[in-house]
Parts: structure tokens; sequence; C-alpha cells
């Protein structure tokens, strides 16, 4: 049973470190990963598994990433003024 969630554990680890490896290289509008390289982000999701998975999506596509806070921004102003345009007709 233990060998069982050793391997379940590692396979998960495996699979949130290659999937943060490829989507740092995805990332939109040229933006780089912060901190740190791709590798190494790849490292330190496969030896802290979800928990460092769940920081680098908060760094890189959450809110708090100051690029996506000020996309967003523009998304919701262009938005506003195509409704105000939109409004005087």
């Amino acid at each position: 049973m233990v060998i069982l969630w050793i391997l379940l554990s590692a396979f998960v680890n495996l699979a949130f470190a290659f999937a943060i490896a490829i989507d740092s290289g995805m990332l939109p509008h040229g933006r780089r990963t912060t901190f740190v390289g791709r590798f190494m982000w790849f490292i330190a999701t496969l030896f802290g598994g979800v928990f460092v998975a769940a920081i680098y999506w908060v760094m890189h596509h959450s809110i708090f990433c100051p690029s996506v806070y000020f996309a967003v921004r523009r998304e919701l102003a262009a938005a506003t003024r195509s409704q105000d345009d939109d409004d005087d007709y």
C-alpha cells in the first residue's frame, strides 16, 4: 500500500512538473516566468508537487500577476467604452 502511494505521488508530481514546463513556454504576450526560468520551475514542481504548482499558477495566471491584472483592467475599460458608445445611439 505504501509503494502504491509513493508511485501515485511520483506520478502526480511528474505530471504537474511537465505541465508547468509546457505552460511556461506558452505564457501569453511574450511574458517570461517570474524569479527563475522554466527548468527551475520544473525541478521545483517535481520535488514540491501540487503546492509549488499552485504557487506557479498564482504568480503567472491569477489576478496577482501584474501583467494579468493590467490586461484585465484594459479589457474591462474597453468593454465599458464600447457599452458607453452603444448607449449614445
